[in-house]
């Protein structure tokens, strides 16, 4: 069982209107924080939360124990997906219950959204407390990493962050950072689709890893007993779910092409939501942060619609 006391560095916008009590909890993948969700530092055309606030709903915006300005504890013991799990949970209850500091509301509705490693903390929660999300995102996701994904942590040259980058120097030496970044380039974007500029502000504000959260993703996801509405985005040329090959040999024959068929890697994501209510599948022409390219935009009002 994961117990703890830890500090967790959030962001909440307030909604408005009849969406003033649904809040959306957004959840960050590896190597980012939770600007993630505000098109990084800062671009309105790739901020989900802009979009969201926009149609009345309240955001909250949390960074992953580990990551950002949440507490960094140990990064192989502490920092895993039991430990998010219960996060996410405790904040979920705290919601609920009108109790989240600023924000003066008891939330009806709870909407999880998670991207990437975020979706795969999001899919521990509906395993183990299935009835917290009123309704589920899971974006940058499929049914489980393909094997070869694991040769990432070697070609990415992922390295001990105390050693590979100054800001990082009071790290434990179980915290890692990506550092190559024509790897890193085709890992989260689809070529054509997306701002250099935005790019350059990833690459210099990249995050971490730890080296727990890297065994929780290999572990895979679970099966659920969870009964909401499910919503998978996960980018037409997403390089991390949908190449055939190492990435090594990938990057040779450019971005891959998701399979979106029945049988394809991101749709057999419904086999671990036998009992939602709905479970429904879209492909932006996007990478695996199709967050931050150049039609995020569009993709935000599908999502929107769905969650409507």
């Amino acid at each position: 069982v994961a117990s703890g006391t830890y500090n967790i560095g959030a962001t909440y916008c307030p909604g408005f209107g009849s969406r003033a009590q649904t809040l959306q909890i957004l959840i960050h993948g590896g190597t980012y924080t939770r600007s993630y969700w505000f098109g990084l530092y800062y671009s309105q055309s790739n901020s989900w939360v802009d979009y969201a606030s926009s149609l009345g709903y309240a955001t909250l915006s949390i960074d992953r124990l580990g990551n950002g300005l949440s507490d960094h504890p140990d990064p192989i013991v502490d920092v895993q997906l039991p430990y998010q799990t219960e996060e996410l949970h405790q904040i979920i209850l705290l919601a609920r219950a009108g109790l989240i500091p600023e924000t003066n509301t008891n939330f009806t509705r709870i909407i999880v959204v998670g991207h990437s490693l975020g979706s795969v903390v999001a899919n521990c929660l509906n395993a183990k407390y299935p009835a917290d999300a009123d309704a589920t995102l899971l974006t940058g996701y499929a049914f489980f990493f393909p094997p070869q994904f694991t040769g990432v942590f070697i070609q990415s040259w992922l390295l001990p962050a105390d050693l590979s980058d100054p800001r990082y120097a009071d790290l434990s030496p179980g915290y890692l950072e990506l550092n190559n970044l024509n790897y890193i380039s085709f890992l989260f974007y689809d070529p054509g689709q997306f701002s250099q500029s935005l790019q350059d502000v990833d690459f210099n504000n990249r995050g971490t890893v730890s080296l727990g959260e890297a065994s929780g993703i290999l572990a895979g996801s679970l099966q659920t007993a969870y009964t909401g509405p499910v919503l998978v985005i996960t980018g037409l040329h997403d390089s991390i779910y949908c190449s055939t090959f190492t990435i090594d040999i990938q990057i040779l024959f450019g971005t891959p092409l998701c399979d979106t068929s029945l049988n394809g890697i991101v749709r057999q994501a419904s086999t671990l939501y036998p009992y939602a209510s709905s479970f429904e599948v879209v492909f932006p022409n996007a990478g695996h942060c199709w967050q931050l390219h150049n039609n995020a935009t569009v993709t935000f009002g599908i999502a929107h619609e769905w969650l409507a």
